[in-house]
């Protein structure tokens, strides 16, 4: 009853975002109706009571649909800035930003246009990936604060994408060794069955590498779109910002009575100016793309601390610490040697 009264306030709510907020406590609720309806079908299966299995069966397949159709609910109308419709991917329903289905209609013509695609074509950006307000978000214009670097200033505006960042780093860590746990448990259950039954492991094997794969994409869909690409735009935007800020001073020509005693200054304001030019130009070609590229990358430290010591675990279990303690220094006596030759060759 509490779920059909909640199915009827969804589809009653005037308010579309109210609406897709709700739908998604929808989807969660019906997750646990399948839940508790699937496990108590399981268990009147077992005392053959035909009646109630098929009851708690249908309710499970009607609690899917729900979940379904609370996954198809969109969550706003299309939205348009400057006269061109911005990118949906805050607009359309959860399934198709899961799906990444949103962006099928501009693949779709752009692979029918090849030649006639334009910048026209494409979607405009939302106000959170534009650079003024990247700008902003990275130097705020009423809260100026010099002491602070701009390291700080990068990981305070993007605190809650670095705490992802390092969660789903970590967690895959954890889930990249749920395959070669369950193969080795689909072994064992084959030799003397001390690990369970060799199909428990089978549906964990294939439940792990569908676990290590969603999260691994997206880490790297979080990295991309929430670090890498608006760092490298806020960064660029900032340097534009402050070149056009910049005091460029022209001086007269000297006359030619002065051409000889002045020579020696326009050549030092020469040599300074192209000096100033060319630190800018190193700062948004060079310095701009190796932070966004640290921000693209610095996932694979926790996410290989956390491999390294689950690794170590298992052999310890497997081997036992005396051939773990001698692979381990064979590696530390090798690397120097390794990195030797990596740096001449």
């Amino acid at each position: 009853m509490l779920a059909s009264s909640q199915s009827a306030v969804v589809f009653t709510e005037s308010s579309v975002t109210r609406r897709f907020s709700l739908a998604h406590s929808s989807f969660w609720t019906s997750v646990g109706l399948i839940v508790l309806a699937a496990s108590d079908a399981a268990s009147w299966h077992s005392r053959d009571n035909a009646i109630i299995f098929s009851l708690q069966l249908s309710a499970s397949v009607i609690a899917a649909i729900r979940a379904i159709l609370s996954l198809l609910i969109p969550r706003r109308p299309n939205v348009y800035h400057d006269g061109h419709a911005v990118d949906s991917e805050h607009t359309v329903s959860t399934l198709s930003r899961l799906t990444f289905t949103y962006v099928a209609s501009f693949i779709r013509h752009a692979g029918v246009n090849k030649s006639a695609i334009s910048i026209e074509d494409f979607p405009q950006l939302p106000r959170a990936a534009r650079s003024e307000h990247l700008l902003n978000t990275l130097h705020p214009r009423d809260q100026v604060r010099e002491d602070r670097s701009l390291f700080q200033a990068i990981c305070s505006a993007h605190s809650g994408a670095l705490a992802l960042q390092v969660v789903l780093a970590i967690a895959f860590g954890l889930l990249s060794f749920g395959p070669q746990i369950a193969l080795y448990g689909i072994l064992r259950g084959l030799e003397d069955q001390s690990m369970g039954s060799p199909g428990v492991w089978v549906a964990a094997l294939g439940m792990a590498m569908f676990l290590a794969s969603s999260v691994n994409s997206w880490l790297w869909c979080i990295t991309y779109s929430k670090l890498a690409i608006p760092i490298y735009s806020e960064l660029l935007a900032l340097l534009y910002s402050k070149s056009m800020r910049r005091k460029n001073i022209q001086q007269a020509k000297p006359s030619s009575s002065d051409e000889n005693d002045n020579g020696d200054a326009e050549t030092l304001l020469e040599s300074l100016g192209d000096q100033g030019q060319q630190e800018t130009i190193n700062l948004v070609t060079v310095d701009t793309k190796r932070i966004s590229d640290y921000a693209s990358y610095n996932h694979l430290i926790p996410s290989s601390v956390t491999q390294l010591i689950i690794a170590c675990g298992l052999l310890l279990r497997l081997i036992g610490w005396q051939s773990l303690l001698a692979g381990l220094v064979a590696n530390l006596l090798v690397s120097p040697l390794n990195f030797y030759i990596a740096k001449v060759y």
